[in-house]
């Protein structure tokens, strides 16, 4: 019905629909936006903020995770040639891993000495905590003319939100962290979902790389160490 009015009071196919059948004959294709808006939105400078944090926390978490999968990616041949071992009970499983490799008799031996000394593994967050600053510090050196970041928190979805609040009350009950009221240097948590459903809780400390100077001698990674050791006897 609407093409017969057209034609009827002069639209020629083919041809714009000006007075004088000029004008554009296809369809507009609008331009592709990068922006979280969409085209024709009058943006504002609260906007514009609320863009730029949405494009940071997107970055920490693609950065974060694919630093997460490289490590993890590694390969890992040690890890082949375990064996489980359960230095607790069936409620309580408290695993750790020996070569299969080993003879019966030594392995028997070295399970046994892991049953006897498995107190000095830390097995949880409980477990962590008391050491002495007298025995050892580690400290962060940092260039004295670096300001203090303060990074504005972020939001999660709730559930992401209830996974983070369970794990920092596990390390604030067990005293690994503690709550600092008045803070000048504030980092954000980063979720990275692991590949057994679960939640791996890290912290986006890429202010603090940055206020740090570089070592131009690093230690020897200690994978590199592990595998060195791997084929000599005990």
């Amino acid at each position: 019905m609407v093409a017969t009015e057209m034609i009827k009071h002069g639209y020629k196919p083919g041809k714009g629909l000006g007075a004088s059948l000029q004008g554009i004959t296809e369809p507009i294709t609008l331009a592709a936006s990068e922006k979280f808006f969409g085209v024709g939105f009058h943006t504002t400078k609260t906007n514009v903020t609320w863009e730029n944090e949405q494009k940071s926390n997107e970055e920490a978490f693609r950065e974060i995770n694919r630093e997460l999968e490289q490590f993890e990616n590694k390969p890992k041949p040690n890890l082949n040639e375990t064996e489980l071992v359960n230095l607790g009970s069936s409620k309580e499983v408290q695993k750790t891993m020996i070569s299969i490799h080993t003879d019966e008799r030594t392995s028997d031996a070295l399970i046994q000495l892991l049953f006897e000394f498995k107190d000095v593994f830390a097995w949880s967050y409980d477990d962590m905590p008391g050491l002495s600053v007298d025995l050892v510090v580690h400290k962060l050196p940092t260039y004295p003319d670096y300001p203090p970041v303060q990074q504005k928190q972020r939001k999660f979805k709730t559930d992401i939100s209830d996974k983070i609040k369970e794990e920092v009350t596990k390390q604030l009950k067990a005293g690994v962290i503690r709550v600092v009221r008045y803070t000048t240097c504030l980092a954000n948590m980063v979720p990275v979902p692991k590949k057994d459903g679960k939640t791996r809780v890290c912290v986006d400390y890429r202010d603090l790389n940055k206020a740090r100077p570089k070592d131009n001698s690093p230690l020897p990674n200690i994978h590199i160490l592990v595998d060195n050791c791997s084929k000599h006897e005990i």
